[in-house]
């Protein structure tokens, strides 16, 4: 009976691993089928979504900004913190539905002492009748109405929502940064052409006041001029709190302070023209992580469902206890003091207030929002990649026609200035073609800006970039292979050498992250990462489709010789406020999914 019991307590007890849910087609939960194609695409021929679009634009500063905001990002380390913690939630569940097993030691004492009704009528016994009691005890409910498989197929499922929602955060955060740093190149550019202008509008009241001198201009031409320039030198601060609010931006999203970030003064012209792409299947957006989501909330509410039309439904318990009870610790050994019992029990609920049929009511109201919802993503998404194509069209054809437009500007401006210079024209023509000329170039800044934005919400649109991970190979990311050593089960140590000192860095990473990290590590703080590598020590893994689907680590730098190198590095680290710690040689790594935390002992 005993071996029975912790048989069947140890074949359940094992960490499972979720399925990764299939994807739904949108007319299978609503009436919303999606197009063959987009109407605003190009229909020659098709070309690949870049898996890491940002790259297209080559722009080295960009992407180190993307690689040190997925390191840092407190938003991407708060989404994998939550998909950790919802793996251990499901292994709950799923532990949850095994038999327990107990060992109860249990002291009583009686009055009166042996039977109950042994002392005669108008007698006394005070007497303490003392009982021992050592047992093992299981109990088992049977999963007769299929409760539990649904409730652990809702935790299932709701780990899968973490997954996406790690992943939505992580597309949101790339196209985020993308078009904020679009948008403070573009401020460069816009306080660049306003000091020309006030430049060349300097020059033209220097003009205008020489003129005066001699006669040959008004006071009120003066005045005039003036005016213009004093409208700019108005503008100009108005542009550079434009540039600091978005260098403010792009410090946050990489999870940094303003003045630890510095950036160039370039501007849109740093930035690859992007193209249009050819051929974008519709279909691609069913793999979008915020549908992905939405469809995991979809099927997890159908499960929850389940489960509550199962409580409808009277529950099987068993119970088995077998032990030894005895008056002392003597007879506790002897075998006729042995007992053992099974008990089967089915309860059934007589009046609860309608409870239960109101839980069933509500979980199908919530699956009825979900489909509403799902509905609402799938149309949502289909707009915004129609709108980015839109807009990367037409603005495309814009910018064409705005060059010739800022060609003729720039024409007329000079040859005003050299007519004016002579007396060909008066005062007010030059500054109305001056005028033409500085609004003529915002615009065509404007649209090679909303241009590229365009690009980017078109990306951002379809998901790109984040469905398993980056496409970077894990083990070439440095100079040699061996830079990244791997842990491949918890608790378990990497190839390196025992009596090297680490500097661990705080956090749980997602696999998809590592390459960023690795990178910024060795670009933030070069001296102190050489000869260095990188300590991956596995946390949790999720095999979908028979290979590695996501993974999230704990690391450290290793290969410091000494307790003083690994303080350099981890004091650098704490200046620009990353969090790190100190690893003494030889110390075994505490982290287990399993724990209740993350961390170095």
């Amino acid at each position: 009976m005993i071996g029975a019991i912790l048989s069947t307590l140890l074949l359940n007890s094992c960490s499972h691993n979720a399925l990764q849910p299939e994807p739904i087609e949108p007319k299978l939960a609503t009436a919303i089928q999606l197009p063959p194609s987009y109407r605003n695409q190009a229909t020659e021929k098709p070309e690949p979504t870049p898996p890491i679009w940002w790259k297209t634009l080559d722009n080295e500063e960009l992407n180190q900004l993307i690689d040190r905001a997925l390191a840092n990002s407190p938003d991407i380390k708060l989404a994998t913190v939550q998909m950790a913690e919802a793996k251990i939630r499901a292994d709950q569940v799923t532990a949850g539905g095994s038999p327990t097993l107990t060992a109860p030691i249990q002291v009583a004492g009686q009055v009166p002492g042996g039977t109950v009704g042994n002392i005669p009528v108008g007698g006394s016994n005070r007497d303490i009748q003392k009982t021992l009691q050592t047992s093992l005890a299981g109990r088992w409910r049977l999963d007769l109405w299929g409760e539990r498989k649904a409730m652990q197929d809702s935790a299932d499922l709701q780990f899968w929502r973490s997954v996406y929602e790690r992943e939505n955060a992580q597309r949101i955060l790339l196209s985020t940064l993308a078009t904020t740093y679009i948008g403070y190149l573009a401020a460069n550019d816009v306080i660049r052409l306003a000091k020309d202008d006030e430049a060349l509008t300097a020059e033209l009241v220097k003009t205008t006041e020489q003129k005066f001198a001699l006669h040959d201009a008004t006071i009120d031409q003066v005045e005039q001029s003036r005016a213009l320039l004093f409208t700019l030198q108005t503008a100009i601060p108005g542009y550079e709190q434009q540039r600091e609010e978005a260098r403010n931006s792009l410090a946050f999203l990489i999870g940094a302070v303003p003045q630890q970030l510095h950036l160039s003064d370039r501007g849109l012209d740093s930035i690859e023209a992007p193209t249009l792409p050819n051929s974008l299947p519709a279909k691609l957006l069913t793999e979008r992580p915020d549908i992905r989501l939405i469809e995991a909330r979809l099927k997890a509410a159908h499960a929850d469902i389940d489960a509550a039309r199962a409580r409808l439904f009277p529950p099987i318990d068993f119970a088995t206890q077998t032990g030894f009870s005895g008056l002392g610790p003597a007879q506790l050994l002897q075998s006729n003091f042995f007992f053992w019992n099974i008990i089967g029990s089915l309860t059934a609920t007589i009046f609860d207030g309608g409870a239960k049929d109101l839980d069933q009511a509500a979980s199908q109201l919530v699956y009825q929002e979900m489909v509403e919802t799902y509905a609402r993503t799938v149309l949502q998404s289909v707009k915004e990649v129609e709108s980015a194509l839109t807009s990367l069209r037409v603005n495309q054809e814009k910018l064409k026609s705005q060059a010739q437009v800022v060609r003729v500007g720039l024409n007329l401006n000079k040859t005003s200035q050299q007519a004016y210079a002579v007396g060909a024209v008066d005062l007010s023509a030059i500054i109305e073609a001056q005028k033409t000329c500085r609004r003529q170039l915002l615009e065509q800044q404007q649209l090679k800006s909303e241009l590229i934005k365009a690009y980017v919400n078109l990306y951002q649109a379809l998901g790109a970039g984040v469905a398993k991970g980056l496409g970077e190979d894990l083990k070439a990311i440095g100079t040699e292979p061996e830079m990244i050593l791997f842990a491949a089960k918890t608790g378990e140590q990497a190839s390196s050498n025992s009596k090297q000192w680490e500097v661990s860095v705080y956090g749980i990473y997602d696999r998809s992250v590592i390459p960023a990290m690795w990178r910024d590590l060795n670009r933030r703080y070069p001296s102190y990462m050489k000869k260095r590598a990188l300590h991956l020590t596995l946390g949790d893994q999720v095999i979908a489709e028979k290979e590695e689907f996501t993974a999230w680590y704990r690391l450290a730098v290793t290969g410091f010789d000494s307790e003083k190198e690994a303080q350099e590095l981890c004091a650098a680290m704490q200046a620009q406020q990353q969090s790190c710690s100190i690893i003494a040689p030889g110390t075994k790594l505490a982290q287990s999914k399993t724990h209740s935390a993350w961390w170095w002992p």
